[in-house]
C-alpha cells in the first residue's frame, strides 16, 4: 500500500469516528465479579477499608476508570487509520468491480 495515499485519506478522515469502527485494545475492559460486595458502610468505595471486597471492588473500578481512558484515546488515534484503510478497500472493489474483476 502506498503510504502517501493513506495518508492522505487519514487526513480526510471525519473527525468523529464512526459508529462502525472500535479501536483495537490491548486488553479487554476490566469486568466487576457479581461475588464482590460492598460493606455495610460503604457507598462509593473510596478510601474504604472495611473488608476485602471493597478494596477489590476500588481497584476493578480504577481499572475500568483506565481502560475507559485508553479506549477513548485509542478511538480517535486509530480512526483515520481504520478509515482511510475502509476507503481505500472500497475503492479497489469499485475498480475491480467496473473492470470485471469479482475477486
Amino acid at each position: 500500500m502506498n503510504d502517501t495515499i493513506l495518508q492522505q485519506f487519514m487526513m480526510h478522515a471525519p473527525h468523529e469516528p464512526q459508529k462502525w469502527f472500535t479501536p483495537k485494545m490491548p486488553i479487554q475492559r476490566p469486568i466487576m465479579p457479581a461475588a464482590f460486595k460492598w460493606c455495610a458502610g460503604c457507598k462509593d468505595g473510596l478510601d474504604c477499608e472495611h473488608n476485602a471486597d471493597c478494596e477489590k471492588i476500588t481497584i476493578v473500578q480504577n481499572g475500568v476508570r483506565l481502560w475507559d481512558e485508553g479506549y477513548a484515546k485509542a478511538l480517535y488515534i486509530q480512526w483515520p487509520v481504520a478509515w482511510a484503510k475502509a476507503v481505500l478497500a472500497a475503492t479497489r472493489a469499485a475498480i475491480a468491480k467496473a473492470e470485471g474483476n469479482h475477486d
